[in-house]
């Protein structure tokens, strides 16, 4: 069983990623063994000794197993949502940057135009004002 989900990377990037679940094989104990252990207390399964025994490790490594196949899809999950949320903000990000730029762009052009408005309704009135002291 393999799981196929996206992983955040750095910035608002992800990649696809792919892992396997089951079978346990022994290369995935073998990892589990080289992870280093946080102190010197090591787990242990408590049980009685005897016939139950047999049982209590089957249940045992039957919770362990589900309890690992949970956290790895919850892990895939939680990864693959964080990976969407981090490129729409991304993208948000992008357009935001647009619309200001866009804003700033048609903010000038309305500034030169109103200029330009400005700049002829003056030379008309000078024009106008010229005409009128030629005349007298």
């Amino acid at each position: 069983m393999y799981v196929f989900h996206n992983r955040p990377t750095l910035g608002a990037l992800y990649e696809p990623t792919l892992q396997r679940l089951l079978p346990l094989d022994q290369q995935w104990l073998q990892s589990l063994a080289e992870i280093e252990w946080p102190n010197s207390h090591r787990p242990e399964i408590l049980c009685p000794i005897g016939k139950a025994e047999r049982q209590v490790n089957i249940r045992t490594r039957r919770a362990l197993i589900r309890e690992y196949l949970f956290i790895s899809i919850f892990r895939a999950c939680a990864e693959s949502l964080a990976s969407e949320n981090a490129s729409r903000l991304a993208a948000m990000q992008r357009a935001e940057k647009n619309i200001d730029d866009l804003q700033e762009k048609l903010g000038r052009e309305f500034n030169r135009l109103r200029q330009s408005a400005i700049d002829e309704e003056l030379f008309d009135v000078v024009a106008g004002y010229e005409l009128l002291s030629q005349q007298h």
